[in-house]
């Protein structure tokens, strides 16, 4: 009967999730954000590291790897790049005698122009003030 095969059909799937979530242990979970935040790091400066070339180097799927990421790290894989990203431009521009553009080179941004609203909109600050303000 149809309710039988219904029934059946979610026994199955069931199984198949269970079996999909003993394979992924915390630590490895723990362990695959690790790898994504370390991916990141050693990535920043590539202006086509995207969330889709991250997933496919790790074999997971996106949105596996967006969760996991998040529960680790409370931020998307993304907002953990663009932050990471703020971060090491904040670094250049207070420590090298560099043009803004050099520094969204540096930082993997693909244009000056977004890396200047991407900046401002995070600190509050265009990149030439942020450099005589601190």
């Amino acid at each position: 009967s149809e309710t039988l095969c219904f029934s059946l059909l979610y026994q199955i799937l069931s199984g198949m999730q269970s079996d999909h979530f003993r394979r992924y242990s915390s630590a490895d979970q723990i362990a695959l954000a690790e790898k994504g935040a370390a991916f990141i790091k050693n990535h920043l400066a590539d202006p086509t590291l995207t969330v889709e070339k991250m997933c496919a180097y790790f074999g997971v799927s996106e949105g596996y790897f967006r969760r996991v990421f998040l529960q680790v790290y409370g931020l998307s894989p993304r907002q953990y790049l663009i932050r990471s990203r703020m971060t090491l431009a904040k670094e250049l521009l207070l420590s090298e005698p560099i043009s803004c553009r050099a520094v969204a080179e540096q930082c993997g941004f693909e244009s000056e122009s977004y890396f200047s609203r991407e900046f401002r909109r995070h600190t509050g600050y265009t990149a030439s003030d942020f450099r005589k303000s601190f």
